[in-house]
């Protein structure tokens, strides 16, 4: 590899400092938003570690990015050739925009590496880059030569990595951050099912963090004689708090996302695909448009949108039946009897949709032993009887630190194989089913 020669980035040492001193976590994440971006289909990340020496190393098989982009990306930070462009090359939604993540990943490490292979005018050229954080604002790149190999991609080594990061201590640091990574790219996984990311060797598995798959059937699409399927998917998501609607093709493919900021939506966490080839009419044969509500039938999106809406008051009117039930059976419900007045009936009823949306919104009652749970209850109770005399909510023991939901890794199997493999389908009774306990919906 040729000589490297010095470049000055354009900003102080302490603005560029500024935007490397974040979560490690993060700045590991911004390189894969950077493969992703450049339409890598696999990431592979490995993670090392001899005696107390943290080792990274990020490599993909995008398209990398040209000498001459290298200087624009990694001299002029806060500029982005990618602002103002919606879609990748390869027709996937495009993430960064801000011309700072690479700067990001020196939280992670104070020496890194790249190694950038690109193609143009039919063969693969090659350069290196690094850098090190006390000198942020200089960084070296060397001059292109031509590949040995015949692939495009890119490879990032990161070295003497911050060790006062808990992130990178204890025996299972990558399980740890192998969930941080999972629950990230969990939607981004949805989407884009021949997308593989990696670490040591193990697959991350999005399903891990979806609580189910309902799919609802709905009116095909009538449009100059032609008839086209159309039906909604929904996944959900545990521990996980993205939530995005898109139009998509029938194979899930996105086109264009939707607003998902109507009332009872946002109370749960998904990613929700209206699947019809007819949105494929909007879509040029090398890459996606910015598609128009107006253009894709908005009477037919709206009523979709009210379809999710009450497939979401329904689940969640089941849900809170179903918890009040379980509180009850457990004797950590502080109702011992149906009260007689109509005040105490109406404060039992707001008691029972104020406790079921904070069991469902917070990990402290949700995770919490079964002491626990009838001590928050009747300060719960309490509260509303008689509010200057409420107990403080910590008057219980601390609930367990233990994470009900961990890393989901298995061996790789990167093809299109993983994406007949979904979550486990929703089997709801219908709406109209009776029960034992009266529902309680969460607005």
């Amino acid at each position: 590899m040729s000589k490297s020669q010095k470049y000055i980035l354009k900003l102080t040492d302490d603005h560029v400092f500024s935007v490397s001193n974040i979560n490690p976590i993060e700045g590991l994440i911004e390189l894969i938003w950077n493969a992703l971006d450049a339409d890598a289909r696999n990431i592979t990340i490995t993670l090392t570690k001899e005696l107390q020496n943290v080792k990274i190393t990020v490599a993909d098989d995008g398209d990398g990015f040209s000498h001459s982009d290298a200087l624009f990306r990694f001299v002029h930070l806060g500029k982005s050739e990618k602002k103002g462009q919606e879609f990748t090359n390869g027709g996937r939604s495009m993430h960064g925009s801000q011309g700072s993540g690479r700067i990001k990943a020196f939280s992670v490490a104070r020496v890194i590496e790249w190694r950038v292979a690109y193609k143009e005018g039919g063969k693969v050229y090659e350069f290196m880059i690094d850098g090190v954080r006390e000198k942020l604002s200089e960084i070296y790149i060397s001059e292109p030569e031509t590949s040995t190999q015949d692939t495009s991609g890119v490879i990032v080594k990161l070295t003497e990595i911050y060790d006062k990061f808990k992130e990178f201590k204890g025996d299972n640091f990558v399980d740890k951050i192998a969930k941080s990574i999972a629950v990230r790219f969990a939607p981004y996984l949805v989407c884009y099912r021949d997308v593989c990311i990696t670490i040591n060797d193990k697959l991350i598995n999005y399903q891990k963090f979806s609580s189910g798959k309902t799919t609802i059937a709905i009116p095909p699409i009538e449009d100059n004689g032609k008839t086209f399927g159309a039906e909604i998917e929904i996944l959900e998501w545990v521990g996980n708090k993205n939530r995005r609607i898109w139009v998509s093709d029938m194979s899930g493919f996105p086109l264009t996302a939707i607003s998902c900021d109507r009332g009872i939506l946002l109370s749960n966490n998904f990613i929700i695909f209206i699947k019809s080839d007819y949105y494929r009419v909007f879509l040029d044969k090398k890459k996606p448009l910015l598609l128009e509500i107006d253009n894709l039938n908005s009477d037919y999106i709206n009523n979709a949108t009210m379809k999710i809406e009450e497939y979401f008051r329904n689940k969640n009117a089941r849900d809170g039946s179903n918890q009040l039930k379980k509180w009850k059976e457990n004797l950590v419900y502080p109702y011992s009897k149906e009260p007689q007045s109509n005040i105490k009936k109406f404060e039992m009823k707001v008691f029972d949709i104020l406790a079921v949306k904070s069991s469902k919104n917070s990990s402290i009652l949700r995770n919490a032993s079964k002491k626990n749970t009838k001590a928050i209850l009747s300060s719960y109770k309490h509260a509303f009887s008689s509010p200057s005399n409420a107990p403080p909510p910590s008057s219980f023991d601390p609930p367990s630190a233990s994470d009900a939901s961990s890393a989901s890794i298995s061996p790789p199997t990167c093809d299109s194989s993983r994406s007949s493999d979904p979550p486990p389908t929703d089997t709801h009774p219908p709406s109209n089913s009776t029960s034992n306990t009266s529902n309680v919906e969460i607005l």
